[in-house]
């Protein structure tokens, strides 16, 4: 676990969808999203959480993958930070969306860091790529980062690529 969670908090905030809205959908989306503002803001995350990479990423099935990220989104709703929530996207509930919400503690943390030029940047590079499909988001990341193709669209489970 990072030892500051803020950065999922304040992505979460940039990422919601819109405003009345308040979520951010796609657990692939927030991974990526905390993947570039480790690669293309790591000033503004250290500013933010003490280090420029407060999360290891591996190479997994769609691109950069933490398992730590997923433990702190895991300790963040258990600390009544977010509201996490599986919307399933077929029949049997095998392929679901997660969606994110900060809740009213979650809110509190992040208006103590907004504001700050940290997170200004960082606002900045998420509604860069938030307005981009997930399958976008993927061949960015692939091409950019890891140097190769990501997987043909088709190949995806249903709500992975949209």
């Amino acid at each position: 676990m990072s030892d500051n969670p803020v950065l999922p908090l304040l992505l979460i905030h940039f990422g919601a969808s819109s405003p009345s809205a308040g979520e951010l959908r796609g657990r692939t989306r927030l991974m990526k999203l905390v993947f570039l503002s480790q690669m293309e803001a790591p000033n503004a995350v250290r500013e933010l959480t003490g280090s420029s990479q407060p999360y290891r990423f591996t190479r997994y099935l769609y691109g950069p993958f933490s398992s730590d990220l997923l433990r702190d989104l895991d300790y963040l709703h258990s600390e009544g930070l977010i509201d996490q929530t599986a919307v399933p996207m077929d029949q049997e509930g095998k392929v679901v969306q997660w969606q994110y919400r900060l809740t009213r503690s979650g809110m509190e943390i992040t208006s103590r860091v907004i504001g700050t030029r940290a997170s200004a940047e960082l606002g900045t590079l998420v509604r860069r790529y938030n307005s981009s499909s997930t399958q976008e988001l993927l061949k960015y990341v692939y091409t950019k980062y890891l140097r190769r193709e990501p997987p043909p669209a088709e190949t995806l489970p249903t709500g992975i690529g949209e």
